[in-house]
């Protein structure tokens, strides 16, 4: 009804105006017509809300399969990681793999919360400002050496690990490289 109205409407003024306004009234008539095709919603993440009500909810198996496949993203990048300081060692860092190299951390980095939380988030952000301030890393191996393994251990934690560990361990790497960047 209010399309044939609309219609209607826009043919009158159509005539009066002589087809000045035309695109103009296409423009409205499009506004008003029913979508092309239904966008379907995803569904709704309802597992904070049960968790309120019920503490021993569990997830469904698809936000489970989510998790299996972040597990898969983490251990790829991560030998990606491995692989490209490997290729770093032996071509130096004129060479592609040390750009490879720069691109995983990064992209570590951005994951870190999916892959180790806060701990691995200071960990790479650490490494990466090694990295920009040294212009040759040859005598800091040890040094990225070091920050590539606390990753591993933030990303891949052990039981007997806590927090505190972690957390000290990020301090003291930190304090390391605000010492490198000094002198």
């Amino acid at each position: 009804m209010i399309r044939a109205l609309i219609d209607d409407w826009t043919a009158t003024l159509s005539r009066a105006l002589g087809g000045a306004l035309n695109g103009r009234l296409q423009t409205l008539r499009n506004w008003f017509a029913p979508p092309k095709e239904e966008i379907p919603l995803s569904p709704p993440d309802i597992s904070r809300v049960m968790r309120l009500f019920d503490p021993d909810w569990q997830p469904p198996s698809a936000l489970t399969a989510q998790q299996d496949q972040i597990e898969v993203w983490k251990r790829r990048d991560f030998k990606r990681l491995d692989s490209a300081w490997h290729d770093v060692k032996q071509f130096g860092t004129q060479s592609d793999s040390y750009d490879a190299f720069l691109k995983t951390i990064h992209d570590v980095h951005g994951a870190s919360e999916l892959y180790g939380g806060e701990v691995l988030l200071r960990l790479t952000a650490t490494l990466q400002r090694l990295l920009n301030i040294m212009i040759d890393i040859t005598p800091m191996h040890s040094l990225i050496e070091l920050h590539l393994q606390a990753c591993h251990a933030a990303a891949f934690p052990r039981e007997q690990d806590t927090d505190a560990i972690r957390q000290e361990v990020c301090n003291l790497l930190e304090a390391e490289v605000a010492r490198a960047a000094q002198g």
